[in-house]
């Protein structure tokens, strides 16, 4: 990712599970604040056989209210209960332009 701002809407964040997620039951992405608060959006599927969802945030309500790093993965559970956690990221957002 390139550098990221606090209300910044103009952004797809895109994470991989590395697993065939085909069927699956379940999708999101989580998130955790800088201040350790851990929350979730429904994820789109952008390719089931590489496992790599993405959320867009919405348009003229960002939820990137707090400067610090974030960190964000996703999640995805199969018709069999077996979940799959992707590889965390963790991305620095700024307060104002660099």
């Amino acid at each position: 990712m390139n550098s990221v701002f606090i209300n910044q809407t103009w952004l797809k964040i895109v994470l991989t599970s590395g697993v065939n997620i085909t069927g699956a039951t379940g999708h999101d992405i989580y998130y955790r604040t800088p201040a350790g608060a851990v929350g979730h959006w429904p994820a789109n599927v952008e390719d089931e056989a590489s496992g790599i969802l993405s959320y867009t945030l919405p348009a003229g309500t960002s939820p990137l209210l707090t400067k610090g790093k974030w960190k964000f993965w996703n999640w995805v559970e199969m018709p069999d209960g077996r979940i799959a956690r992707g590889e965390t990221y963790e991305v620095e957002i700024f307060s104002d332009q660099l």
